[in-house]
């Protein structure tokens, strides 16, 4: 019997320090998601060990399967000192290609590129912090290009830099904004 009130005692107790967390992520961002049309939906997106989630805010979904009701465009917010601000928006190029996300980032991706995203706390900003693409000239002929976190710009000889990174995205989970 005492061993099942213990147990019965740590469960409310998880689920009381979920309800606290969740209370906390939506007091922050209460002014924008109150100030939200019927049309958007809006997630938290938990990056690394941040205090608080990033808000993302959608003005259109699509069902992308599972029940996830996912976005290829969306604003990004992020609350330092108590204070909300928008850092930008960012987009995919279709539906194949939803905003996702992983403890390293958030992704953008299209047919040819693959862009990962990290709030830049300094620069109070959403930062691209990797980035590859793949341009085609008039006679079909590949070139790629990529950027690291310390935003140098390089030509790449061949896809691999793009393909990790495109990897990388496939890992990633789709942000689901369902209501």
């Amino acid at each position: 019997m005492r061993k099942t009130v213990l147990i019965l005692a740590a469960v409310l107790g998880l689920t009381g320090l979920y309800g606290c967390g969740k209370g906390k992520q939506e007091a922050v961002y209460d002014t924008v998601i109150s100030s939200l049309t019927q049309e958007q939906s809006y997630a938290y997106v938990e990056i690394g060990e941040d205090a608080l989630p990033l808000l993302l805010v959608a003005d259109g979904t699509y069902d992308y399967g599972e029940g996830i009701q996912a976005a290829i465009a969306c604003n990004v917010y992020d609350a330092w000192g108590g204070k909300v601000q928008a850092l930008r928006e960012i987009a995919s190029d279709g539906t194949a290609y939803p905003i996702s996300f992983d403890q390293d980032g958030i992704y953008t991706a299209g047919g040819h590129y693959v862009a990962r995203y990290l709030p830049d706390a300094q620069n109070k900003k959403l930062a691209v912090v990797e980035f590859a693409s793949e341009v085609f000239d008039k006679d079909g002929n590949a070139s790629y290009t990529s950027s690291n976190q310390e935003g140098e710009e390089q030509t790449d000889g061949d896809s691999s830099v793009l393909d990790v990174l495109f990897e990388k995205f496939g890992n990633a989970k789709a942000v689901d904004f369902g209501k």
